[in-house]
């Protein structure tokens, strides 16, 4: 997120992180009323799944990262859906930016 002036001058860039880790896959799950699964390039980071059933679900999801569907993980039945695509913002040296996913 730039920092601006009110003439709109940019003088630096703010940003903001989290650890995608299990204590944060467990404050999610908390929020949801639901097990939750971090994936990042199609590699499991946490989960609140049971371990067999994150393994199904990474290599399930590895290969094709569907948006959303239904699943079988250790013989339960589970619904899954993408809610955050993160795109990051890189400036060029002429002032231009360029998204990338």
């Amino acid at each position: 997120m730039p920092l601006d002036f009110s003439d709109g001058t940019t003088v630096g860039m703010l940003y903001l992180a989290t650890s995608l880790d299990a204590n944060y896959a467990q404050e999610l799950a908390q929020l949801a009323g639901t097990r939750t699964a971090i994936i990042s390039d199609g590699l499991l980071l946490a989960s609140t799944l049971a371990p067999e059933a994150a393994r199904e679900f990474e290599a399930a999801v590895a290969a094709t990262r569907p948006a959303e569907g239904t699943m079988s993980l250790a013989g339960e039945s589970h619904a899954y859906r993408r809610l955050v695509a993160v795109a990051t913002r890189c400036s060029t040296r002429w002032g231009r930016s360029t998204n990338h996913r």
